[in-house]
Formats: structure tokens, C-alpha cells, sequence
């Protein structure tokens, strides 16, 4: 990726947006094959013997699927298309050996799924590196924010470090989780997810289109007791989002929930970054410098602030490891209108 071209954005390129929360809806099945993810996601789950590293990697690369050549279907042009302004590349071929790889990471993230799932014991090598200062923070009696961001592993990984370090944090995410392609295969997946979400939590918060407000209530709660919390730096946390301008097409969008609470509460954000280095075996979790607020600031001087720090960074991030970042392309990055975000259906 050579000839990625560098950004550079200002406080005033960071705006905000609005929007509700992501909808389960019921997609309109047309075939039998339509619930694939699911029957293969069991497939992997309840296949019997020990889990060997090598031979699933072996089944991953038989299984992927690789994009089609003629980008004819429109999910493949939108993803080209997509990722040539985001990593500023018009190289085709590139493009498509980047989006072969996204491809890959979200099959094999699910792989990793079914053999954790089915062998609670066995768990892949995390090398922890960078600033680790939660114990610090935590003797200062002040809520922890553990931000992971948006790569494809960073869900599951990213717990898996956290809990390595003694720390149980509770989990607030979105409703929607699972890969299905039906109503029953969505529901089935979400269920396996927070499964191994409860292996490495201490308890969850579930931002959804019917306990939102609960939710944020009971964050609230939770934040005054100094507790510790996990969440995924992306787009489908709340209502609120900061959006910063790449061009004159494109954001970077990432939840407000967070950075209020350093305001709020005292709280302090402790990025990380997860990536595989060795697939389905070794993976690396970076923990950041902490974001923390500048009472100087307005309120949403002081988000515009920390929001453009955090675009500037995994921007920067972003160009080592394409294809662990975009297999997430429909909520990290889009293009607000007249205020509102209008996020994919799911």
C-alpha cells in the first residue's frame, strides 16, 4: 500500500450526527442456501477431535470464498469502490487481493468462533504490548473504558486481553450481533456471541431499539461505581456520532458513549488495537496512550477533540492492515446527510 496518500483533518472537519438504533430485520429468504452461515458456522462448531491451528487454517483458505473477478456483483463494486477512497488507491487488482483478505478475516473470525465454542479451554496466543495503565487508573477510583478498534477480531480478541490482564469488564455493545443470512440464523449466532462475550465479561449492557434508555441508564449507574467497561470503537453505539471528514465523500464515524463519559463520569479510554499476525493462532493486542478530557473545552469541543485524535491514529493504522479493518466497511466509515447517519440494513 505504497501509495496511500496521508490526511490530515482539523477540529472543525469533526461533526455529529444522529440516527436510531440498528433494526433485526427479517430478510426475505429465497432459498435454501440462504442459511449457509449458520449450517456452516455449526459444521465447525461440532466437528469432533482436537483443535489443530494448522488444519483449520488449511480449511479456511479450502473454504473462503474469492471475490469475483468482474466485480459485477454490486456488494463487490460498493466494497471497491469504498475502499479506493479509503485507502486512496484507484489500483484494481490491489483492491481486490485487499478485499480477498477482509473476505478471509470474517470467515475465519467466525471459524475462531465455532473452536472456542466448542473447546472452552483452547485459546489462541494474544501478544499484549504498548501502554497497559488500568492499574493506575484504577487506584484512582476512576471508571476504565476499554475502546477496541474496529477490526474484525477486536470483539472477541480484545475481551480475551482484557480478561488476561485481571480485568472482568462489563460489555455494552448493540442488539444486532451474527452472520446469518435468515431470521433464525441471526438469532442462533447472536446466542453463540454472547456466549463467548459472557466467557470473558462480567456482565453485558445491551443498546438496542427497545432498551436504549435502560441501558444508558444502568451505564450510568455502573460508571458511578467505578467500574470497567468494554466497547467496540464503531458506529452502532448510541445515537450520537462524531464524524470526521476524509474528503469531500467520506467520514470517519465513531460513538459518542464513550468519550461523554470521560466528561460525565471521569472516566478514562484505553484504545487498543487487535490484529492477527499468525492466522488462527497468534494475534496481537496493542493498548494505546488514554484519552481523557479537557474540562478547558466545551463539551463538544473536548469529543471533537478526542474523536479527531482517535480518526488520526487508526487512519494511520489503518493502511498497515487493510483487510482486518474493512471487513466492517457499513458502519465505520459514511457519509452523514443533513445531520443523520443512515446506517445499512442488517
Amino acid at each position: 500500500m505504497s501509495s496511500i496518500k496521508s490526511r490530515t483533518s482539523e477540529l472543525t472537519h469533526v461533526t455529529f450526527a444522529t440516527s436510531g438504533p440498528r433494526r433485526l430485520t427479517r430478510p426475505n429468504v429465497t432459498s435454501v442456501s440462504a442459511n449457509r452461515n449458520l449450517l456452516q458456522f455449526l459444521g465447525w462448531m461440532l466437528q469432533p477431535g482436537r483443535p489443530d491451528p494448522d488444519k483449520w487454517y488449511k480449511r479456511h483458505l479450502a473454504d473462503a470464498v474469492a471475490p469475483s473477478t468482474d466485480f459485477v456483483s454490486p456488494a463487490a463494486r460498493k466494497f471497491i469502490d469504498l475502499a479506493a477512497s479509503v485507502l486512496a488507491e484507484q489500483d484494481e487488482s490491489l483492491l481486490q487481493v485487499v478485499r480477498a483478505g477482509a473476505i478471509n478475516c470474517y470467515v475465519r473470525d467466525r471459524q475462531l468462533k465455532a473452536v472456542m465454542s466448542r473447546y472452552p479451554s483452547w485459546r489462541p496466543e494474544v501478544e499484549i504490548s504498548g501502554t497497559i495503565p488500568h492499574t493506575a487508573t484504577q487506584s484512582g477510583k476512576r471508571p476504565i473504558v476499554y475502546w477496541t478498534d474496529n477490526t474484525v477480531f477486536a470483539p472477541l480478541i480484545g475481551r480475551l486481553a482484557v480478561h488476561q490482564l485481571g480485568v472482568r469488564a462489563t460489555q455494552f455493545s448493540d442488539h444486532v450481533h451474527g452472520d446469518g443470512h435468515t431470521w433464525l440464523g441471526k438469532l442462533t449466532l447472536q446466542r453463540l456471541n454472547f456466549a463467548l462475550e459472557n466467557r470473558y465479561t462480567a456482565s453485558r449492557l445491551v443498546s438496542g431499539p427497545s432498551t436504549h434508555f435502560n441501558a444508558m441508564r444502568r451505564l450510568a449507574g455502573s460508571a458511578r461505581t467505578d467500574a470497567a467497561f468494554f466497547m467496540n470503537n464503531n458506529a452502532f453505539i448510541g445515537r450520537r456520532f462524531a464524524c470526521t471528514r476524509l474528503d469531500d465523500q467520506l467520514c470517519f464515524v465513531q460513538a459518542t458513549a464513550p468519550l461523554t463519559m470521560t466528561r460525565h463520569y471521569n472516566a478514562v479510554i484505553i484504545p487498543l488495537t487487535v490484529l492477527e499476525t499468525t492466522p488462527f493462532e497468534k494475534f496481537s493486542v496493542q493498548f494505546h496512550q488514554p484519552l481523557q478530557a479537557d474540562l478547558s473545552l466545551s463539551k463538544d469541543d473536548d469529543i471533537r477533540r478526542m474523536a479527531l485524535l482517535s480518526t488520526q491514529r487508526q487512519m494511520s493504522a489503518i493502511k498497515e492492515s487493510p483487510e482486518q479493518w474493512l471487513c466492517w466497511t457499513s458502519g465505520q466509515f459514511a457519509q452523514p446527510a443533513d445531520g443523520k447517519l443512515h446506517r445499512p440494513a442488517m
